[in-house]
């Protein structure tokens, strides 16, 4: 297969070495200090694996691209002009590694429907200072399966390394990956904290049952049926008793604690670099989706103007 990937963060560099690692043609669009890293040593990944793959790396969309499977590993606030610069490409399919449900939106305001197709990405990584990225976690890749290049993609990262896994319910997926996320990614960023750290406390998990459960909600009213099938097994805490479901977060967030002791989501990475946050299009679009479904939310809402303030003190320090 033939891939062009616009982006080259840590998910981008995971996916275009292993890719390449696994004999396919691939081309990165990165700019700048990154693009230049890259040039000069290649694709560096440290931690669960370690490779270093050349990769041919351009600053701008090439024509030569059409007909690729195109992946977006960009932030979702970068996507508006990411897909300004490839609005001429014709790719064999296209998806976005992004966090949260807007993605898709996003993609289908360019591309048609029909070759466009949902992801979770339960993998991931941080860029180290030396420009290498390190590999913390390599649990699955899910991707609509319910097409022959959903299964084909699939198959070949799979191969490649990244636990592929053809989806037929890629949307509940979606959905019950970002209920959790919310979670984390509010409790993080207020916190400051790894997952492990605050997960594993009795009064957080307590907020972690709060936002999980207004998600879920909100899903319920969108006609999804969650599972526990990702990063929190958030079907199993919205439908527990408060009680049952603090514990069960706790035991996660003791795991976390042990075993992955300094893992940061990406959001918290991006806090820490002075980097804008993917707060308006997840936590903000929460807000939105309650407001339309006429649902009346507690926690979202709150957290949401906490870390909008936290956002903008950050980058004005």
């Amino acid at each position: 297969m033939k891939f062009t990937i616009f982006g080259a963060g840590s998910l981008g560099t995971i996916v275009a070495a292993l890719l390449v690692r696994g004999g396919h043609q691939v081309r990165v669009i990165a700019r700048g200090k990154r693009a230049d890293f890259i040039r000069k040593n290649g694709l560096q990944v440290n931690g669960l694996i370690k490779l270093t793959e050349p990769c041919e790396v351009f600053e701008k969309v090439e024509p030569s691209m059409d007909g690729d499977v195109l992946i977006f590993c960009v932030k979702t606030y970068q996507m508006l002009q990411a897909l300004e610069e490839t609005n001429r490409l014709a790719p064999k399919v296209v998806f976005s590694l992004a966090n949260g449900l807007k993605k898709n939106e996003q993609l289908k305001t360019q591309f048609p429907h029909s070759k466009i197709l949902g992801c979770m990405a339960n993998f991931s990584g941080e860029i180290l200072e030396c420009g290498a990225v390190n590999f913390t976690r390599n649990v699955s890749f899910n991707i609509d399966g319910n097409c022959n290049e959903g299964k084909a993609i699939a198959k070949e990262f799979s191969l490649a390394g990244l636990k592929g896994i053809a989806d037929e319910r890629i949307d509940a997926t979606e959905w019950s990956k970002f209920t959790g996320w919310i979670s984390l990614f509010a409790l993080s960023i207020s916190t400051r904290s790894p997952i492990g750290q605050f997960l594993s406390t009795d009064e957080l998990a307590h907020q972690a049952y709060f936002l999980i459960r207004e998600v879920a909600l909100l899903a319920e009213k969108s006609g999804i049926t969650l599972h526990d099938d990702t990063v929190l097994p958030v079907l199993t805490i919205s439908r527990s008793k408060q009680s049952c479901a603090v514990r069960k977060l706790v035991a996660i967030g003791e795991e976390f604690r042990v075993h992955f002791p300094d893992h940061k989501i990406s959001a918290l990475q991006d806090l820490e670099n002075k980097k804008p946050l993917e707060l308006h299009e997840t936590l903000g679009h929460v807000v939105e989706m309650a407001a339309k479904l006429e649902v009346v939310l507690k926690a979202c809402p709150i957290y949401y103007q906490l870390i909008a303030g936290l956002d903008v003190m950050n980058r004005r320090c």
